[in-house]
């Protein structure tokens, strides 16, 4: 009896001791799955994906038109992009009435006309089901019946009268959209103080993290993503580990705005230091357009991510995402904030002009960092980090497309609260205003009869 009792207490014991190494191992596990979600949702990422539909039940549950014809669609395309252009629309949109799927409307009263020389079908698509399927289009005939109208911030916008409020829908959502920095369009701030567009907006869908929708000029999800795709493409000793140039840097906007002149004359300095710099685009080499490829961007170690605007709040573009962290290349920024900056790049990715005193300091640092490979390695480790499966490629999608996508599914969300904005020129050019810097159109006239007095900026 006392051997039984003993054997017995012995098998307690070992399932104690069992039970509780499950436990730490259980409350082990938890822990680093906690720490690795808290860690991989990018404290930038817009994510809408609440209720985004009756239309994704839909979805699931019946095969709709799209799944099974061939529709126009941009090439390369987004998957949420599901036909283009005013026919592959409206062809699509009768396949779908047909089987009673309903496509919500987002009708465009200007968009970007000044800028583009053909954009017929740039603003004429019909989204996917995972955006809740609206159809993004510039007939106006739409207007009446449309789930929202979309008003673009450029001299377009101030050429005719607004949109009637008296005839609009109450359930109808009216969205400003600015893509530019605010030094670009401050120009035409009076038009926009005009009463007509006192209380027309519901909603702004712009760059800034304060926007109801963000149009992304990159995130650190996406970053990620890319990197990742660049890596396996190419290999990851020619994406990043066989550098054998400088700095690149391409530019186009030489004297359009305060920032545009003051960033060529601070590259100036740089260059008069000592750095190792490649010139590219129309203040350079007259081309036009950023090429990663043809530039054999990946040869080079930096770009100088320098915007044209000075302390625009939010304003790290393409220049950062595309052209220097998706690229391969480590950004030397100078424009932004360095908080903005650090509020939405990835750890550790990039370098700021503002932390050094001199532009000869920081050119020490550059060199530095290309003798020392281990030390310019540490800015490329968050390449290294995983990617948030969780989040959807259209919630991380740069451009308008995406950002239309995100509109989408906030518009098929029946429940989202309709807001007033009483002013939308304070919204745009008062709200983070910051030091004024943002809002200098124009170098001072003193100043540039200074500059025109030296060599031209472009001839270092």
């Amino acid at each position: 009896m006392k051997r039984e009792t003993a054997s017995m207490r012995s098998v307690y014991k070992a399932i104690v001791i069992l039970l509780f190494a499950s436990s730490i191992i259980l409350l082990s596990l938890t822990h680093m799955h906690k720490s690795r979600d808290t860690f991989e949702v990018p404290i930038n990422i817009q994510v809408v994906n609440e209720e985004v539909s009756k239309r994704a039940v839909i979805a699931r549950v019946k095969s709709l038109p799209e799944e099974n014809s061939s529709y126009s669609v941009p090439n390369p395309h987004a998957k949420y992009v599901v036909a283009i252009g005013r026919q592959g629309s409206l062809k699509l949109i009768a396949d779908r009435t047909s089987q009673n799927v309903e496509t919500p409307k987002i009708v465009i009263w200007n968009g970007q006309e000044s800028g583009k020389k053909d954009n017929k079908n740039e603003l004429e698509y019909v989204l996917s089901q995972i955006c809740g399927g609206c159809q993004v289009t510039r007939d106006r005939t739409n207007m009446h019946n449309s789930a929202a109208v979309v008003c673009f911030n450029d001299i377009s916008l101030f050429q005719e009268n607004p949109p009637d409020q008296r005839r609009r829908s109450p359930k109808q959502t009216y969205v400003f959209w600015s893509r530019e920095t605010p030094a670009k369009t401050v120009g035409h701030r009076s038009k926009l103080e005009s009463s007509a567009y006192d209380s027309l907006f519901n909603a702004t869908l712009f760059f800034r993290r304060d926007s109801d929708v963000i149009q992304y000029f990159g995130n650190t999800e996406l970053a990620l993503r890319t990197s990742k795709a660049m890596e396996r493409k190419l290999g990851r000793k020619r994406f990043l580990e066989s550098k054998t140039k400088g700095a690149l840097w391409f530019v186009s906007n030489c004297d359009h705005t305060y920032g545009a002149i003051h960033r060529l004359m601070y590259a100036r300095k740089l260059v008069e230091e000592g750095l190792d710099l490649d010139k590219f685009g129309k203040c350079f080499t007259g081309t036009e357009r950023f090429d990663a490829k043809a530039l054999d961007a990946t040869k080079y170690r930096f770009y100088l991510s320098f915007e044209n605007s000075i302390h625009c709040p939010d304003y790290v573009s393409e220049k950062f995402w595309r052209n220097a962290l998706q690229s391969g290349l480590v950004p030397i920024v100078w424009g932004p904030l360095k908080a903005d900056v650090l509020a939405v790049a990835p750890h550790n990715s990039f370098i700021h002009a503002d932390d050094f005193r001199h532009p000869r300091d920081l050119v020490k640092y550059i060199n530095y960092l290309t003798t020392n490979n281990t030390a310019y390695m540490e800015y490329h480790r968050w390449r290294d980090l995983p990617m948030n499966t969780k989040v959807q490629d259209e919630d991380v999608a740069r451009g308008p497309q995406g950002a239309f996508c995100r509109l989408c599914k906030i518009l098929v969300n029946a429940d989202k609260p309709r807001k007033i904005i009483p002013s939308i020129s304070k919204w745009m050019y008062d709200t983070r205003s910051g030091d004024g810097k943002c809002y200098r159109h124009k170098i001072p006239a003193k100043e540039l009869k200074k500059h025109n007095s030296q060599a031209d900026l472009t001839n270092f």
